[in-house]
């Protein structure tokens, strides 16, 4: 089961900009760039039941996700999408290298964090006699400190 649509997706990004990061090849081919769109929706589905597997949520997840998920989701499948194209972008004051959804990408890895760590309570039936899995070592600040990373 997928956790986003392509529609979702659209919602996130805009439906030109997502066809744009989903067409590789400048083709303006329509099933090689809904192929590409599974494409990104499939490895960000595995991605997150990868990341929840052994935590306190059964996966695969029921249908539906929490609208905060389900965003999560889409927001990852879209930046996906866009790192493929190997788009390089620059800060325009220091010119420096940076990628333009770099934050959007860690803001939906921090919200799986939270998620996956209990600090944000979503509509998710948890393994019934599961517990939180414990992570010993320091504390956890953020996705990047857990090394969410897709």
């Amino acid at each position: 089961m997928a956790y986003c649509t392509r529609a979702d997706i659209e919602t996130v990004f805009g439906a030109a900009n997502v066809a744009t990061w989903a067409d590789r090849d400048e083709t303006a081919d329509p099933v090689a760039i809904a192929a590409r769109i599974a494409a990104a929706i499939t490895h960000v589905t595995d991605f997150v039941n990868s990341y929840f597997r052994g935590s306190r949520y059964n996966v695969p997840f029921a249908e539906p996700l929490p609208a905060i998920m389900k965003n999560a989701v889409a927001t990852l499948a879209g930046v996906w999408l866009y790192e493929g194209r190997g788009v390089e972008d620059f800060d325009p004051a220091s010119g420096a290298p940076g990628h333009r959804l770099r934050w959007s990408k860690r803001d939906a890895e921090a919200t799986l964090f939270a998620i996956r760590s209990g600090t944000l309570q979503v509509d998710i039936t948890p393994i019934a006699t599961g517990t939180p899995e414990v992570v010993p070592g320091k504390a956890r600040t953020g996705a990047a400190d857990a090394g969410v990373h897709l």
